[in-house]
């Protein structure tokens, strides 16, 4: 497909578990823009192979697979095993519940961190952890309030009202910027004009 933008190669090094769950998703919408998904495993693998960069294929040679033999499924798994080791809960819960918003983060991105964090955790209820977790964590004492006072919080809600405030706050920041830009005009109209009477006074 003219125009397609191809899966960047895979990045091997860092948090290899994030990359991996990035690029995954990269080749997964790659193979179904492209119209490959009826393709035979055969070459469905060697896209992938193709795809994933030299370290990837190096990767891929650890598997001792046969790619006449195998699956995009089987060469995903392994791929899936070999950058997310398990994972140790207790400590990705503790990681979740220290996540409080930082100064200057906005709103979008505390909520964004925490959806990500929470995937980890292995909780019953993902959206109501994160609920209780942007109460807890948002830094502005007076949202909290307005969420706590929220009769039946869901997490669209809290997150509506969260949002609303913070666009609310930042209007009535530029507000108070123009007006006191306008003040200080006036305030130089109004020392110009007294300047220019007293002068005329003298004059006369």
């Amino acid at each position: 497909m003219d125009g397609l933008r191809l899966p960047p190669v895979m990045d091997f090094s860092g948090n290899m578990a994030r990359n991996w769950s990035l690029w995954k998703q990269k080749f997964q919408m790659y193979m179904l823009a492209a119209d490959k998904d009826e393709a035979s495993e055969q070459v469905k693998v060697a896209i992938l192979l193709n795809l994933i960069g030299d370290e990837g294929v190096e990767i891929y040679n650890t598997f001792k697979l046969q790619i006449e033999k195998t699956t995009l499924k089987g060469v995903m798994d392994n791929f899936e095993k070999h950058c997310q080791p398990k994972k140790n809960v207790v400590y990705e819960r503790y990681k979740f519940l220290s996540c409080n918003q930082k100064e200057g983060q906005s709103m979008g991105s505390f909520i964004t961190e925490l959806k990500t964090m929470v995937k980890n955790c292995e909780y019953e209820s993902e959206e109501e952890m994160v609920r209780d977790k942007i109460v807890m964590g948002i830094r502005d004492n007076g949202v909290r309030e307005r969420l706590l006072q929220t009769e039946v919080l869901s997490l669209r809600k809290a997150i509506d009202v969260c949002q609303i405030a913070e666009v609310s706050r930042h209007q009535t920041d530029e507000m108070a910027t123009k007006m006191d830009g306008t003040s200080i005009r006036v305030d130089n109209i109004n020392s110009s004009k007294s300047k220019i009477s007293t002068s005329n006074i003298v004059a006369w």
